[in-house]
């Protein structure tokens, strides 16, 4: 009996290191991941250290936010809402000049901001995430960025109940977004 428990200790021994390595990291990177709305009620990216917890942390902008970003700049309804979508848009436009958005650039001293360039896989996560539903697209590139970065904290923010219940479904942690400005 001895000798099918020293086989298995040492096939998985490798993995335990990996663990034991995720443990005692001492930088954990936390990622911040808004949704349209939070950008739209809160669109100065510093603020959102408070989810964070830390100043230092990095914001992810989905290529499903930056294309309901452009949608709604023109088609929402309410002008106020609509001067708040283009607000963010100058936002991002301005940091696009001072360097790359898909490397990052970092505000505030501590904050960096970037953008994923990439769709999520449908083929390659949860089966019940539907291609042409924005939150759902959403969900799916949160899950494919915390597959590329396992030891980063990721959080979802948003304050949509609906996006909130999917995270909760696919075991991402989400948190309301800052008050506005």
């Amino acid at each position: 009996m001895a000798a099918p428990k020293a086989i298995f200790s040492q096939k998985i021994k490798t993995f335990v290191q990996l663990l034991h390595m995720l443990e005692t990291s001492k930088q954990h990177t936390i990622i911040v991941v808004p949704d349209t709305n939070a950008l739209a009620i809160c669109p100065e990216f510093s603020r959102y250290a408070e989810i964070a917890g830390q100043a230092s942390f990095a914001l992810v902008i989905m290529p499903t936010v930056l294309s309901e970003l452009d949608q709604l700049k023109i088609t929402a309804r309410d002008e106020e809402f609509r001067s708040r979508v283009k607000s963010v848009i100058t936002r991002i436009k301005g940091l696009r000049n001072q360097g790359s958005l898909i490397d990052g650039v970092t505000v505030n001293r501590e904050t960096t901001v970037r953008m994923e360039a990439r769709e999520p896989d449908f083929r390659s996560t949860l089966s019940w995430l539907e291609t042409s539903n924005n939150d759902d697209r959403l969900i799916a590139s949160v899950l494919e960025l915390q597959r590329r970065e396992p030891s980063a904290l990721l959080i979802l923010c948003t304050s949509d109940i609906n996006l909130q219940n999917k995270a909760e479904m696919a075991n991402i942690p989400f948190a309301e977004p800052p008050s506005g400005e």
